[in-house]
């Protein structure tokens, strides 16, 4: 029996959300430059034409991936309010979210490391910046530790290399979440005050 124009739809939308479910789960192990448009379609088993047929490319995978998975799931941190209450207690704040990374289900926490880790690579930082726009952990560190450096109470020396290391801290908070602490990531980072 011959499918319907509506049967037709509903398969194309299942194919296009299993797509995107597996470049979630890629992009949040492998990160950005990790993911090969091979790699997802040796595990969607389909391909590459099919997969071009939903996306243009890598980055408009990548943009789906981020505006209909990751920015709608309402367990991200606020970057905003963290920016707002500025210095060590932005960073407090922050700090305090990552604390619960070790409760989150599977996809959760692949949303929340895909929205805090990316973009860690400055190329691809300068192709997304105008498309994340308020939405870089990199940058609210940035500006939560210069603060916090202004009022005294964080560590001294180059923000970027400070950034650097306590995003390889976060990457492993949520990588390994037994493993480390969001305290122990804000003692280090206020001198324990």
């Amino acid at each position: 029996m011959p499918r319907t124009p509506d049967q037709y739809q509903e398969m194309k939308l299942r194919r296009r959300s299993q797509m995107l479910n597996v470049g979630l789960r890629l992009f949040a192990t492998l990160g950005y430059d990790g993911v090969k448009t091979d790699m997802v379609t040796k595990a969607l088993r389909c391909s590459h034409g099919l997969f071009f047929h939903y996306f243009e490319n890598k980055e408009d995978f990548f943009l789906c991936v981020w505006n209909e998975l990751v920015l709608p799931y309402p367990g991200l941190p606020n970057y905003s309010s963290c920016l707002n209450l500025g210095g060590v207690e932005g960073l407090k704040s922050l700090c305090d979210y990552y604390a619960k990374s070790g409760k989150l289900d599977a996809k959760s926490l692949q949303k929340l490391k895909i929205y805090t880790l990316f973009p860690l690579n400055e190329e691809v930082n300068k192709t997304f910046a105008k498309k994340m726009k308020g939405h870089s952990f990199q940058a609210t560190l940035s500006t939560l530790l210069k603060q916090g450096q202004a009022q005294g109470k964080v560590v001294a020396g180059p923000v970027n290399e400070i950034v650097r290391a306590a995003l390889t801290l976060f990457e492993k908070l949520l990588n390994e979440p037994t493993s480390l602490s969001s305290d122990l990531i804000y003692n280090l980072l206020t001198k324990g005050l």
